[in-house]
């Protein structure tokens, strides 16, 4: 497995769905542990909507993770 930190751009296809969702429709296994925005720090859940310019610690399979990156 991989660590990231992704800063989520408004054009990334992770913002506007609740993570549940995108757990569902995307093809690898990855792990949101942590959340950070404006400056707060959130707790990831299943229906926890990502927003443009989070920051997100994901774990995710190493054959996975550029994938994953480039939908930031």
């Amino acid at each position: 497995a991989e660590v990231l930190e992704l800063e989520l751009s408004e054009e990334s296809s992770l913002v506007g769905k609740p993570i549940e969702d995108l757990v569902e429709d995307i093809e690898g296994t990855f792990v949101i542990g942590a959340i950070t925005r404006e400056e707060s720090r959130i707790n990831p859940r299943g229906d926890t909507v990502l927003e443009p310019g989070d920051h997100a610690i994901v774990l995710a399979e190493m054959d996975f993770a550029s994938e994953l990156a480039s939908l930031a």
